[in-house]
């Protein structure tokens, strides 16, 4: 314990974000599990996404969010959805 405290005191002093160092030891371990689980959840969230173009009518969300515009007065916001 006091190995690794004094470790990442030294890094702090160093500039070296302890991150870097997490992910330059460990990145083999990572890339074995963790590469093909951002593939799947990539996969289910374009999937996901598929689905809700699908189910979602564009026009009615942009009247919806030009109306809280307008309550509210944000300007910036009412020119950008009416371009």
């Amino acid at each position: 314990m006091n190995k690794t405290l004094n470790n990442l005191i030294n890094d702090c002093n160093m500039k070296i974000h302890f991150s870097h160092k997490f992910f330059e030891e460990f990145s083999v371990e990572f890339s074995n599990e963790l590469i093909p689980f951002l593939i799947h959840l990539n996969q289910n969230i374009y999937q996901q996404f598929l689905f809700s173009i699908r189910m979602i009518n564009i026009s009615s969300e942009l009247r919806l969010i030009n109306d809280l515009a307008r309550l509210t007065d944000i300007l910036n916001l009412i020119n950008r959805i009416q371009k």
